[in-house]
């Protein structure tokens, strides 16, 4: 828009250029954005309504090593990696409350932003295998639906933009590029070595001390989509680029905050503002 553009020309560089500027906007909104939906999933843990908003900005804090330090470049990023975060949040937070429909919705706004919405799936699957067998049959008819939304979205997308030029090296047809050799060559290199033990914004050693203190089995259960998470990374994904797990980030941020409260519990924490589901908070 001129009017955008005019604006942009008088601010310092980079943001002369309107298209560094709109993304700043909207990667300060997207951060803002998902720093609240992590803390609303946290409160749903941890009955403490002051150190959730404490807990919360673990997120922030782990994008600052997925998206901005040493590990990750403006090279090694793409517009929709920030904006991404708070619609995959949006998702688990629908899963953990337990509200189908406005997951399916989210779900799809999720599957035309980026492939990792496939692990949504997953997450949801391990969220309820602890529910009675004779609800089993609900569960899979809605990960046959998120499923079927993934598929459609794809199919769609695929169509509109199939003129696109096919990255060097692409396989499957022309899907993904495989990259297993290539991992496996970052990992006997130890000058890579400190960007993959930033994956997860080192959340996972915080996670790796309180973990047993995280009390609801489905909750510690979703962390297995990290096994597949992974291991789709290893093969079609540069483990060197730690923006690949960003999504994650979110749901270790919410596993981490729930454990370290009840590590914090343990060992004699006073919660300073207690929910109350009838008086409000006290």
């Amino acid at each position: 828009m001129p009017g955008f553009a005019d604006l942009a020309r008088q601010l310092p560089l980079p943001f002369q250029q309107p298209e560094v500027l709109a993304l700043t906007l909207v990667n300060l909104g997207a951060v803002t954005l998902v720093t609240e939906i992590v803390r609303r999933i946290i409160e749903i843990y941890v009955d403490d309504y002051v150190l959730s908003r404490v807990f919360c900005f673990l997120m922030p804090f782990s994008m600052y090593f997925s998206y901005v330090a040493l590990a990750n470049s403006y090279k090694l990023s793409f517009p929709y990696d920030i904006p991404n975060l708070p619609i995959f949040a949006a998702c688990l937070y629908a899963i953990f409350r337990n509200k189908v429909g406005r997951l399916h919705v989210l779900f799809f706004i999720a599957c035309l932003s980026r492939e990792t919405s496939v692990f949504l799936v997953v997450i949801y699957l391990l969220w309820h295998m602890h529910r009675p067998v004779r609800n089993l049959a609900s569960v899979v008819m809605h990960a046959c639906i998120m499923l079927a939304i993934l598929a459609v979205t794809k199919y769609v997308l695929f169509g509109i933009y199939a003129g696109n030029p096919m990255e060097h090296g692409s396989r499957i047809s022309g899907i993904f590029t495989l990259r297993f050799q290539q991992n496996l060559e970052y990992l006997t290199q130890p000058q890579y070595w400190p960007n993959l033990f930033s994956s997860f914004g080192f959340l996972w050693i915080i996670l790796a001390l309180c973990y047993r203190y995280v009390p609801d089995p489905a909750l510690r259960r979703t962390l297995w989509v990290v096994v597949p998470w992974t291991g789709t990374m290893f093969v079609v994904g540069v483990l060197t680029e730690v923006r690949i797990f960003g999504e994650l980030t979110v749901l270790l941020s919410a596993v981490v905050s729930v454990g370290a409260f009840n590590f914090l519990k343990a060992r004699g924490y006073q919660p300073l503002g207690v929910f109350d589901d009838d008086a409000g908070r006290q």
